[in-house]
Order: C-alpha cells, then structure tokens, then sequence
C-alpha cells in the first residue's frame, strides 16, 4: 500500500510540474484532455492514478515520453 500511495505522489508531483510549466489551469488542462476537471485534482492530490490512455494524452499535450506519467 505504501509503494502505491509513493508511486501516485510521484504521478501527482509530475503531472502538476508539467502543468504549472505550460501555465495550465487544471480546468483548462481538463479540457484539453477531454476530461473532467475533477479527475486532474483527485491525480494532483494523490487520490487517483494516472491511465496509460491518459498518461498517453499527457504525452501528446505536454510533447515529451508519456511514460513519464507512468
């Protein structure tokens, strides 16, 4: 449970890096992806994991190896 819990921080610290990078809201960042603005809050505060679909959209939006996400 730990490793998971580490593993998520991990995608979370990532994910809002990147976002706050590109100067995204997480509402903007929620459209772009064609998601709910909900879903980058619950990943951004550890609640959620982030997909390989997603992780793969963040890829594609943020221009880099969506493994990173993973």
């Amino acid at each position: 449970m730990a490793d998971l819990l580490e593993e998520t921080s991990q995608q979370a610290i990532v994910l809002k890096s990147y976002r706050k990078e590109k100067k995204l809201s997480q509402i903007k960042l929620a459209e772009i992806l064609d998601v709910d603005q909900s879903l980058i809050s619950k990943i951004e505060c550890g609640e959620k994991e982030i997909s390989k679909s997603l992780a793969k959209k963040l890829g594609k939006t943020f221009d880099i190896d969506y493994r990173v996400f993973l």
